[in-house]
C-alpha cells in the first residue's frame, strides 16, 4: 500500500544520508569526482521502502558539511518540501513547515522511527563517498550501482531489522560552495515543539 506517510518517511531518508539541493533539477544522472578531502556534498535522488507491509517511494534532495551537519528535504510531486530534517552531529530536528511544527531527538533515532535504520551522519557522508565498511547494527547496504569512473553509489540496496528498500541517486556534487543560510533553523522559534507521535500524525495526513 502506497501511504502518505510511507512517501514520506522514505524520502526523509536514508540516510539520513542527511542535507539540500536545489527542488528542481533536470533528470540526468551526474557526479562531480569524488575528491581527496571531502568538506560539503550535494545531491538528491529517490528511494523505494518497505516497512510494515507498506511500500512507499519518494525524492528527496540534501547538503552535508562532512562531521558537523546536514539537511535532507523530502519532496512532493511538485517539488515542494513537505518535510525537512536538520542535523548537528547527534542531533536532529524533524520539520513539518506546513504545520509550523518539529520534533528534536537524536540523529539515529530520527533516522529509525522514519526509515526502520539506525544511521548518522557520519555513516551517510560514507556511504555517498563510497567508503561505507560492511553490515552495521543488523543493517545491510549493498551498491548495485557505481557512476562511472569512481566509487560513489548510483544504486543502493538496503535491508534493516524492520524495512528495506532502494534509494537511486540522480546527482551528487562533491565540495560546492557552501550557500548561506541553508542550515538556518532561526525560523523554529515561531514552531511548536511536538512529539513523535504528533508529528507522525501531521505526516500521515500529507496529501
Amino acid at each position: 500500500m502506497d501511504s502518505p506517510a510511507m512517501r514520506i518517511a522514505a524520502s526523509a531518508a536514508v540516510l539520513l544520508v542527511l542535507a539540500f539541493a536545489a527542488a528542481c533539477r533536470p533528470p540526468r544522472a551526474r557526479t562531480v569526482p569524488l575528491p581527496a578531502e571531502v568538506r560539503t556534498i550535494e545531491g538528491y535522488g529517490s528511494i523505494r521502502l518497505v516497512r510494515g507491509g507498506e511500500s512507499g517511494r519518494s525524492r528527496f534532495s540534501f547538503v552535508i558539511e562532512a562531521g558537523r551537519r546536514g539537511k535532507v528535504e523530502v519532496l512532493d510531486p511538485l517539488n515542494r518540501a513537505s518535510a525537512e530534517i536538520y542535523i548537528d552531529r547527534d542531533e536532529a530536528v524533524l520539520v513539518v513547515r506546513r504545520e509550523r511544527a518539529y520534533w528534536t531527538a537524536g540523529a539515529k533515532d530520527v533516522v529509525e522511527k522514519l526509515l526502520g535504520l539506525r544511521l548518522g551522519l557520519d555513516d551517510v557522508t560514507a556511504l555517498l563517498c563510497g567508503r561505507w565498511s560492511g553490515p552495521r547494527e543488523g543493517l545491510r547496504l549493498e551498491v548495485r550501482e557505481t557512476f562511472p569512473g569512481g566509487p560513489v553509489p548510483r544504486r543502493v540496496e538496503f535491508d534493516g531489522p524492520s524495512s528495506n528498500g532502494t534509494m537511486t541517486l540522480l546527482d551528487v556534487v562533491f565540495n560546492p560552495p557552501p550557500r548561506e543560510g541553508v542550515f538556518d533553523r532561526a525560523f523554529l522559534a515561531g514552531f511548536a515543539a511536538l512529539s513523535w507521535e504528533e508529528i507522525e500524525r501531521m505526516l500521515r495526513r500529507e496529501d
